[in-house]
């Protein structure tokens, strides 16, 4: 059984509840989309054995479990909540396993965009439930230097929720998806049904967008 502890919100603002990654337990989540080929290679002929035997879809569920339920649990401060999406996610995964199509990302990005539909379904049924935020030390210093001036850097845990709270849900995702979950503009192109290049200006001028919110 898969058992994890979430931790507390440290403050909210305007409805994003923001508490750093520092305070999770051991960062699991690596750079597991830089896989070598033949590790893709790998994983597509356990993919192909699910796709023809159910069974063989536990080696596959045991590999992602911790990943998802961390990604997740990022956006939504409910163990029992983020544990029954998490669910949803690898049960749909399963029922669906035979569209898969290798499309040049890993699979993980396949997994993904399936959590992030469960994510935004839940949302839809939840409008008042409040969406969680967090910022590891490195993503927040990463989405500092991207966002504001050197001069305001004292006060970048005051500003940097703050301006995240003015993104709508889709540039507040493109953001998190590059800055927070480290996926490539290629992934981030697949989970959000975009090009890859149209990805990338996305996320730039979302960027330019923060910039102008923070100076004015």
């Amino acid at each position: 059984m898969n058992s994890f502890s979430l931790p507390q919100a440290l403050f909210t603002s305007d409805g994003l509840a923001i508490w750093p990654w520092s305070r999770w337990i051991e960062a699991i989540v690596s750079s597991v989309y830089h896989k070598s080929k033949d590790d893709i290679k790998l994983e597509l002929r356990q993919i192909k054995k699910a796709q023809d035997d159910p069974r063989e879809f536990a080696p596959i569920y045991n590999r992602y479990y911790k990943e998802i339920f961390v990604y997740i649990s990022r956006r939504i401060d409910d163990y029992d909540m983020v544990a029954d999406i998490t669910s949803k996610t690898f049960t749909n995964c399963l029922s669906s396993l035979h569209k898969f199509r290798f499309m040049g990302v890993p699979f993980s990005a396949w997994l993904y965009k399936i959590a992030i539909n469960e994510v935004r379904q839940f949302f839809r049924q939840q409008k008042n439930y409040p969406r969680t935020v967090c910022l590891t030390e490195l993503n927040f210093s990463e989405i500092k230097q991207e966002t504001i001036e050197e001069s305001k850097y004292d006060n970048a845990y005051e500003l940097i929720p703050k301006l995240l709270s003015q993104l709508n849900e889709h540039e507040l995702q493109c953001i998190e998806l590059r800055f927070f979950e480290q996926k490539s503009f290629k992934e981030i192109g697949f989970m959000m049904g975009l090009t890859e290049v149209n990805a990338k200006v996305r996320t730039y001028r979302i960027l330019h967008k923060l910039k102008n919110i923070a100076t004015s």
